[in-house]
């Protein structure tokens, strides 16, 4: 969902998809309670948030062709680029406050949260598990705040040079992670490998030793190529180690020190030619 890459199915597809989807929900949703009733819209939530999805790829085309501009166009181009990031990020707060989202992502309070599968292995989550009524829909949830991130963590700051500040998203995320660890093993939690990514970018330091822990198993998994995040979060924590050996070596092995300014120059490089180098081979 976040890559440059367009969507393969046809735009006519899922609105058709999307309106069946709808129209048996007015007839069917009336007979369902409880877990049965939480499963099924959580599979129609999804394809209200793909009917959203596509406009990402054409905002993230236009803000890399803005490098290109100058002068009257490209200030004429920003200005579409932002109103298309103003529509969809209204887009995602409409799917966010809409009544069945809100239904199975209801908060269920809890004085003593449930044991957590990860007592031994991982560091405790420095704020309060969110734990919801239909667990799996956290999931849902993280990926939409992903994106919100993403907009304005990376795209925002090629248009204006400022950084709006993410921190209350990426907790949020990771809270609600938090909560599903209570419900999931670690091979379940396999989808919400992106979306957890993205709260890496918090500037809550707090966090970040809960996460490379987090990151750690998903690593471990051997299902995904770490590369590009490796890139990321080297640089933006600011720990070259993280570059090479990963996160295997723990978080109190890793170095964790303020890097010179030569270092991070090297390694914002490094991340700049290995972006360059994959873009290469994307046109190949």
């Amino acid at each position: 969902m976040l890559s440059g890459s367009q969507n393969p199915l046809p735009s006519v597809w899922r609105e058709r998809n999307l309106q069946m989807r709808r129209e048996l929900a007015m007839i069917e949703y009336p007979q369902l309670t409880g877990e049965v009733r939480y499963s099924r819209i959580l599979r129609d939530m999804w394809p209200e948030l793909w009917i959203i999805t596509p406009q990402l790829p054409t905002i993230v085309a236009k803000v890399s062709a803005l490098n290109n501009l100058e002068g009257e166009q490209k200030e004429i181009e920003v200005a579409q680029v932002e109103s298309q990031i103003t529509n969809f990020l209204v887009d995602l707060e409409a799917l966010k406050e809409s009544p069945y989202f809100l239904e199975i992502t209801q908060r269920v309070d809890r004085m003593t949260p449930p044991l957590s599968h990860h007592l031994t292995c991982c560091p405790p989550f420095p704020f309060t598990p969110i734990i919801i009524v239909c667990p799996a829909a956290a999931n849902l949830h993280m990926q939409i705040l992903a994106m919100q991130i993403y907009i304005n963590k990376i795209l925002i700051p090629n248009l204006h040079g400022y950084k709006p500040n993410i921190d209350d998203l990426a907790k949020e995320i990771a809270s609600l992670y938090a909560g599903m660890e209570y419900s999931f093993s670690q091979d379940s939690l396999f989808p919400t490998f992106s979306g957890l990514t993205m709260s890496g970018f918090s500037e809550k330091k707090e966090l970040r030793m809960w996460l490379w822990c987090k990151l750690k198993h998903f690593e471990e998994l051997g299902k995904h190529t770490f590369g590009p995040i490796k890139k990321h979060l080297a640089v933006f924590w600011k720990i070259p180690k993280l570059l090479q050996e990963g996160f295997s070596g723990g978080w109190k092995e890793a170095g964790l020190k303020e890097v010179s300014s030569e270092e991070l120059e090297m390694l914002t490089s490094q991340e700049k030619r290995g972006s360059d180098e994959e873009k290469d081979e994307e046109m190949l």
